[in-house]
């Protein structure tokens, strides 16, 4: 009699467990259906409707889980970022946990908030999640530190890469891929063009636009002096001064802007090599 109640008893647990499953299943078809299709708008919608009416952790987590998924593809990182931040750590599988972590991190660096990448991918190595190994993690890394000019860091990921996938990459070409590239002092460009005005833009390689406000400031600076020395002093002032003053600044803070997107370009090239030799060896599942 014993035997037959508790086997009964197992028939009964496997039947929920499985019945649970298929509904988790059930529940997410029609969303997926969307989210397959690329209606991303509506498909959010959908999962946001499941954690709202859902009683079951795992099923509210998956929701925002696959709810992020809709704004990366929507381009929304910082959105799905926010989304995944509301899902309940304390309670979810490893599984999902990992998904949720990684993505996080991966929408922080696409949002190009790489202090809050770099922080996410220490926490999860600090859970036990190796993110020194892992491929998807150890790029992230790699592309992160540079972003964040942290170059050595970099380098020494880089070489674990590397080494983890048994790459091969003569001295040469290595030498080329741990190289810093040539950034612009953004503060250095500003700073000049205070002393000079187009000096700034002629540093961060922008001749045309150097000489431009070269020609615009010395112009509205002659017209003040004229202006002085001919007794229209309001002209001067409000005409000629103000004008200069607003070339003169306004061209400073340009040179800093315009320094700020070399060196964004040169870091994006740079990383560009990475990503490169990354596809070339086809390592990242």
């Amino acid at each position: 009699m014993r035997l037959i109640v508790r086997f009964y008893l197992i028939w009964i647990f496997l039947c929920n467990v499985f019945f649970v499953k298929a509904q988790r299943i059930d529940v997410f078809s029609y969303p997926d259906s969307l989210f397959n299709s690329g209606n991303f708008k509506l498909a959010a919608v959908e999962y946001e409707r499941i954690y709202f009416i859902s009683d079951d952790i795992d099923t509210k987590n998956d929701a925002l889980l696959k709810k992020s998924f809709c704004y990366k593809q929507d381009n929304q990182y910082e959105v799905a970022a926010k989304t995944l931040k509301r899902i309940d750590f304390n309670n979810i599988n490893d599984s999902t946990y990992y998904k949720s972590c990684y993505e996080y991190a991966l929408n922080t660096f696409l949002n190009e908030d790489y202090k809050e990448t770099i922080l996410q991918l220490n926490e999860m190595h600090t859970k036990q999640i190796d993110t020194f190994n892992n491929n998807n993690l150890l790029v992230l890394r790699i592309l992160t530190l540079n972003e964040l000019r942290k170059w050595d860091e970099a380098n020494t990921s880089l070489i674990n890469y590397i080494k983890t996938n048994n790459i091969k990459v003569d001295s040469f070409a290595f030498k080329k891929l741990s190289k810093k590239p040539g950034l612009k002092n953004e503060k250095l460009a500003k700073n000049i063009s205070y002393f000079f005005p187009g000096s700034g833009q002629i540093y961060s390689g922008h001749w045309g636009r150097g000489l431009s406000s070269l020609i615009l400031s010395g112009a509205f600076a002659t017209y003040t002096y004229v202006s002085f020395i001919n007794g229209f002093y309001y002209a001067g002032v409000f005409s000629g001064f103000s004008t200069f003053r607003m070339f003169w600044t306004g061209g400073a803070n340009y040179a800093e802007y315009l320094a700020k997107q070399k060196n964004k370009d040169r870091i994006t090239k740079h990383n560009k090599k990475i990503k490169d030799l990354i596809y070339k060896t086809n390592t990242i599942q």
